[in-house]
């Protein structure tokens, strides 16, 4: 059975345009994850018309624990969240404009790419990774690599924030290029 793990799935707009680009039917297994809690109802509401999708409120991350999670508090659920302590944390801040006075911040369950594959019993070759994750991709994609997880293939939003993102995004896409693993970025 065709998985998509659909990482940092906000209100689902990512899934909506995957669908047109994979051959997700309704029974493709869907595993959502999104830790931003201003998007959970919307979530919920979404998924009862989605079938064989489980919503999994937690961070993505290299380790488990609790991360904080800052959002913009003048905004709809829509809108991105950034986990802070990221190095990467003023540049993702600005780049979504959230340099205001008025913000949410949200003590969120992490967990490991590796612990959502076991607890969820996803099969890496049979499964559609798509990371929309606000700069943590970058860590998960290593992470991946590290226990040599064969995704079917990855849709990735990068999140370039400087030369150095760069440099990291081109050698990922090359270590997976050189696995056979497709990885398509996505914006």
């Amino acid at each position: 059975m065709i998985t998509l793990l659909d990482l940092g799935c906000n209100v689902l707009d990512g899934y909506n345009h995957l669908k047109q680009l994979e051959d997700i039917t309704d029974s493709t297994r869907k595993v959502f994850v999104e830790p931003n809690p201003e998007c959970w109802l919307e979530l919920e509401q979404k998924l009862t018309t989605i079938p064989n999708s489980t919503l999994v409120k937690k961070a993505i991350s290299t380790t488990e624990g609790i991360v904080e999670l800052i959002t913009r508090a003048d905004v709809s659920s829509d809108i991105a969240a950034t986990i802070i302590g990221k190095d990467y944390l003023e540049a993702s801040l600005a780049k979504c404009n959230m340099f205001v006075d008025n913000y949410n911040v949200y003590k969120i369950e992490s967990t490991t790419i590796k612990n959502i594959l076991t607890e969820y019993n996803i099969t890496p070759q049979d499964t559609v990774l798509k990371l929309d994750i606000e700069g943590m991709e970058y860590d998960i994609l290593e992470d991946i690599l590290q226990h040599n997880f064969l995704f079917k293939k990855i849709y990735c939003e990068f999140h370039i924030h400087n030369t150095e993102d760069i440099q990291k995004k081109m050698l990922l896409l090359s270590q997976f290029s050189n696995k056979n693993i497709t990885v398509i970025d996505w914006h």
